[in-house]
């Protein structure tokens, strides 16, 4: 049942957060980076992984062959749960891997996990102050008690009560093949 609010949560988020800054093209994604906002995605994905304990990293391959990935999609994602962690790791095709499915959206539940050492119980205050030495953007978001910012394709988004992070959700922006932007 703690799986299904969770997916719930999730999906609610995706929704909500409409904040993909890719216009929507008729032409399918190419397998190769071709300009240099695409680089810089890159790069900044393997900066927040370099600097971060994720659990699993960003863009990292689910490990699914093409069919199996063919299964999931935005109403029902590949999800991945290391043993005893309550983090969620959701699988969806990003335009920049290689990947039928790549982790696209960490939801961090568990203390241990950090986004550039910003962990759950720590301070808004002094997360932000973080995010922002690492060019992080605050953009808007629609819920109380939740921030987001942005840099490229990066989304972090922290869950907050009374000053202190309870949740930390790390997505990248994409565009599914349904139409469908997160």
């Amino acid at each position: 049942m703690k799986k299904f609010y969770s997916f719930i949560a999730i999906l609610f988020i995706f929704l909500l957060t409409g904040c993909s800054t890719k216009p929507e093209t008729s032409e399918a994604p190419t397998e190769t980076i071709s300009n240099s906002a695409d680089l810089s995605s890159i790069e900044y994905i393997k900066e927040l992984n370099e600097n971060s304990n994720l659990g699993i990293a960003l863009n990292q391959d689910s490990g699914l062959t093409e069919e199996e990935a063919g299964q999931y999609g935005p109403d029902y994602p590949y999800t991945i749960n290391l043993d005893g962690k309550d983090t969620n790791y959701y699988c969806f095709k990003y335009p920049l891997s290689d990947a039928p499915l790549s982790v696209t959206q960490i939801e961090i539940l568990d203390e241990e996990f950090d986004v550039y050492g910003i962990h759950l119980g720590d301070t808004l205050d002094d997360s932000i102050t973080i995010l922002k030495s690492c060019g992080y953007s605050e953009t808007t978001y629609p819920l109380n008690n939740m921030n987001q910012y942005t840099k490229g394709d990066i989304n972090i988004i922290l869950s907050f009560e009374e000053n202190t992070i309870q949740r930390i959700v790390v997505s990248l922006n994409i565009v599914t093949e349904e139409g469908v932007m997160y």
